[in-house]
């Protein structure tokens, strides 16, 4: 049977089945570009978690570095206020032995 002898409808099925046929090779090449590129999407978020979680990373240290400055500093201020009062003492106890001499002197 010859396609010209079939009824017009279903001539024009056919020839849309023929071209969505002839299109699927297209159609393939254009999925497996997809797929490619879903792959590549795919590497670059893997890319971008990694990153993300250095960051994290690095945020947690700086956090750490930051503590340990502030503990530095506290250190460095509590030392300040402990030489101040032992000089301040020593400097008490110069002015009371230079009393007393000057006292003893007197007489």
């Amino acid at each position: 049977m010859n396609l010209e002898e079939l009824p017009e409808e279903m001539q024009k099925e056919i020839k849309d089945q023929i071209e969505i046929f002839n299109l699927l090779p297209t159609a393939l090449q254009k999925i497996e570009i997809l797929e490619e590129s879903v792959i590549d999407y795919r590497k670059e978020i893997i890319t971008l978690d990694m990153n993300i979680n250095l960051l994290k990373n690095d945020n947690e240290r700086l956090k750490r570095i930051i503590r340990n400055l502030n503990n530095i500093l506290m250190s460095v201020k509590g030392l300040g206020s402990y030489i101040k009062s032992e000089a301040g003492q020593a400097i008490q106890n110069d002015i009371n032995n230079l009393s007393k001499a000057i006292y003893e002197r007197q007489g």
